[in-house]
C-alpha cells in the first residue's frame, strides 16, 4: 500500500509504503521524502523484478512547485532510483503501470503545460525502465482537467480515466481518453448529467469496452452517489448505474473485473455503517447490478474535443530517504453491512 504520513517526520508529510503478508500482517513500512517538504504516494505496483514503483508528488525536488514523483524500490522497499517530472507550476502523478518492455506509464495532471497554463490538464509521461522520459503528453481544454488512472489496453495503447471542467463552469463530467502507444489521441468522451460528475477510475473490460467509475450529484442524488458507466470499444455508453443512500458521499475508487465477468467496486460510503466515511465494497453483475439501492440514470455521452500538447522536464533523481517506520496497529474491522432497505442476502 502506498500513501503518505505525517506521523514520523514532519507535518508536511512523506511518501509511505507498507508491505503485508497474505493475511494483512505488516512485514515492513518505509517513508520517503525530504524534511519540511511535501512528498506523497498515490499509486503503487509491484514490478517484474519483485520491487515496487510508486507515483505521487513532491515539492522538495524538481523544477518548482509540485512535481510528479516516481520512486523505484527493491523488494525490501529500499530506493533504487527516483525521478521528478514537471515545470514551474504544479504537477501530480495519480497512477502508474509497468509496461511489457520494463518501462512505466504515469498519468496525472499539470498546471505548467497544456491548453490552459494555470489550469490543470491531464498529463501522461512514458518512461524507460530507469525512469527517463521517452515522451510526455497533455490532454485538455482551457479549464481544469484531471487524470486519475491509466491502464494499458489490448491494442497496446492506453485508456485514461479523468474528470473535466470542459466548459469552465463548476459542473464537471467524467471523461475517458483513449490514446495509442505513442500518446496520440484516438478519441475522448464525456459522461454525466446536469450536475457534477467525477471520474476517478477506469478499466478495459473483457469484451473490449471500458468502465469508468466515480461519483455524481446528477440524477436526483442526495449529495454524491457512486456512479459507474460502461461503454463499448469506441466509448459509446452501453449502460450506467448509480449506487447510494441518504448520506452525503458515495464514491467508487477502484474497479476490477471478476472471473464470472462481473465487477468488484471499491470505494467509500457515508450512508451505511457506523457514520463518517467507511470502506465500501460492492459485487456487481456484468450489467452493473448489485441488487439494492441502485438506479439507472439517463447518462449523456458527448464527444470531448480535447486539445493535445507536449511538454515537460525530467528532473534528476532526488536522493530519497527510505527510513523504516513504526506502525500503529489498527483496530479489527468493526462491522460489515449490506445496504439497508434493499433485497440483500
Amino acid at each position: 500500500m502506498a500513501g503518505h504520513t505525517a506521523a514520523f517526520t514532519d507535518f508536511n508529510g512523506d511518501a509511505y509504503l507498507l508491505k503485508t503478508d497474505a493475511n494483512g500482517i505488516l512485514q515492513w513500512a518505509k517513508v520517503y521524502g525530504l524534511a519540511n517538504f511535501r512528498d506523497r504516494g498515490y499509486s503503487v505496483r509491484q514490478t517484474v523484478d519483485g520491487g515496487y514503483i510508486i507515483a505521487g508528488e513532491t515539492n522538495g525536488y524538481g523544477a518548482g512547485g509540485l512535481d510528479m514523483l516516481l520512486i523505484k524500490t527493491d523488494a525490501a522497499g529500499t530506493v533504487t532510483w527516483s525521478k521528478t517530472f514537471g515545470g514551474a507550476n504544479d504537477e501530480t502523478a495519480r497512477s502508474v503501470r509497468q509496461l511489457p518492455d520494463g518501462g512505466y506509464i504515469l498519468a496525472g495532471y499539470t498546471k505548467t503545460y497544456g491548453a490552459g497554463p494555470g489550469f490543470n490538464d491531464v498529463y501522461v509521461v512514458r518512461t524507460s525502465s530507469t525512469g527517463n522520459a521517452i515522451w510526455r503528453k497533455t490532454y485538455g481544454l482551457s479549464a481544469d482537467d484531471w487524470g486519475y488512472t491509466i491502464e494499458r489496453t489490448t491494442d497496446g495503447g492506453y485508456i485514461i480515466g479523468a474528470t473535466t471542467d470542459f466548459n469552465g463552469t463548476t459542473f464537471y463530467d467524467m471523461a475517458l481518453i483513449k490514446i495509442d502507444s505513442g500518446g496520440t489521441l484516438t478519441w475522448a468522451k464525456r459522461y454525466g448529467g446536469s450536475g457534477t460528475d467525477f471520474g476517478t477510475t477506469a478499466i478495459q473490460s473483457a469484451d473490449g469496452g471500458y468502465l469508468i467509475g466515480g461519483m455524481s450529484n446528477s440524477f436526483g442524488a442526495v449529495g454524491y452517489d457512486a456512479y459507474l458507466v460502461k461503454t463499448n470499444a469506441t466509448g459509446v455508453e452501453t449502460w450506467s448505474k448509480k449506487y447510494g443512500g441518504n448520506g452525503s458521499f458515495e464514491q467508487i475508487w477502484e474497479i476490477k473485473q471478476t472471473t464470472d465477468l462481473g465487477y468488484v467496486l471499491g470505494g467509500y460510503t457515508m450512508s451505511y455503517g457506523q457514520g463518517g466515511r467507511e470502506t465500501w465494497v460492492m459485487k456487481a453483475t456484468s450489467a452493473g447490478v448489485v441488487g439494492c439501492n441502485e438506479t439507472t440514470p439517463t447518462t449523456v455521452t458527448t464527444t470531448w474535443n480535447v486539445l493535445t500538447g507536449t511538454g515537460g522536464n525530467t528532473g534528476s533523481g532526488p536522493v530519497m530517504t527510505n527510513a523504516s517506520a513504526a506502525v500503529r496497529r489498527p483496530n479489527p474491522i468493526r462491522n460489515i453491512q449490506c445496504f439497508s432497505g434493499g433485497p440483500c442476502p
